[in-house]
């Protein structure tokens, strides 16, 4: 009966350790995180992919065409050949309906999108970049007003 006691209190707190492990906290809302996923390992594998999205949250109004700017770096060096940039966009808690656009390399670690809401309200935009074999996806909420 000891030993039972004992295999099942070990079993719950090494369960109880991987559960809370991750550290993972979801945004709050008009700010960003950025989850990053390193696919391979490399001897520079310590600096991680940094992905800032530039705009700001009240920038847009509907029916007027803006731009949103991302800024992509690992360490100190901007990337300028990232695998693929895309922005998924959707309003509200709706992220079923989102739709994903191509971003535009602008050079020096830039990348855009221009972009024309239809109606006012909330929308998640997250910038999604694959480079320097990491994947990244920080996430800004826009609040687009009426024109």
């Amino acid at each position: 009966m000891q030993k039972f006691i004992v295999v099942t209190f070990a079993v719950c707190l090494a369960m109880s350790i991987t559960a809370c492990g991750n550290g993972h906290k979801p945004a709050a809302k008009g700010n960003h995180e950025t989850v990053t996923h390193q696919t391979k390992h490399h001897n520079d594998g310590v600096t991680p992919l940094n992905v800032k999205i530039l705009t700001s949250a009240d920038a847009f109004k509907v029916n007027k065409e803006g731009k949103m700017e991302i800024k992509v770096t690992k360490g100190k060096e901007s990337v300028n050949d990232a695998e693929e940039v895309k922005f998924e966009i959707w309003k509200g808690n709706g992220q079923g309906t989102s739709k994903i656009y191509k971003g535009v390399n602008k050079g020096k670690g830039f990348y855009t999108l221009n972009y024309t809401f239809s109606r006012p309200g909330d929308y998640h935009v997250i910038a999604h970049v694959t480079a320097k074999d990491s994947h990244t996806m920080p996430e800004k909420i826009f609040h687009v007003k009426p024109s």
